[in-house]
């Protein structure tokens, strides 16, 4: 959001659950001198699916939850929680608009994000086109014997064709 504003985002919503989050985000917009923007207080789920149901479109819809897997077990629930988020994310889109979906579990790899949003623009005919992998930078190094150091992940996705 900080960097959208730093570029000339006319209207930046900011969602997180956490207060102290969102305390962090206003004193980073006045540092950086970012107007025009929106802080909420509210579960992203929820915030969503109140966005969808109003009808709301963005340009740009950026979506970086917390850890949903931090255990194998816990996969299968965490690939739900992205589908709803990436099908949901794709409904608030601009015609051409971008969706960002990213993942910090090392058991959601690059082919699940993958796989799940083909699943999403399948259920919403939103074709889709990747204009970007995305991993984490230099400052979260993958050290190679230990494959859990790959778990930052992610994907620019375009809406096409609609």
């Amino acid at each position: 959001g900080i960097y959208a504003g730093k570029k000339g985002a006319g209207r930046i919503v900011f969602v997180d659950i956490s207060e102290e989050a969102l305390r962090q985000v206003e004193e980073n917009c006045r540092l950086n001198g970012i107007q025009g923007y929106t802080t909420v207080k509210e579960n992203g789920f929820d915030f969503i699916k109140k966005q969808v149901e109003k009808g709301e479109k963005y340009d740009l819809v950026v979506l970086d939850p917390p850890p949903f897997a931090k255990t194998k077990k816990e996969k299968e629930g965490a690939l739900r929680g992205y589908k709803y988020l990436i099908l949901n994310g794709l409904k608030l889109l601009k015609p051409e608009g971008y969706l960002a979906v990213f993942s910090c579990s090392y058991h959601i790899s690059m082919e699940d994000l993958l796989s799940t949003t083909l699943s999403a623009s399948a259920d919403t005919r939103t074709p889709v086109a990747v204009r970007e992998f995305m991993y984490q930078d230099k400052d979260h190094p993958v050290v190679v014997n230990m494959p859990n150091t790959l778990y930052l992940k992610g994907l620019l996705l375009e809406k096409v064709w609609t």
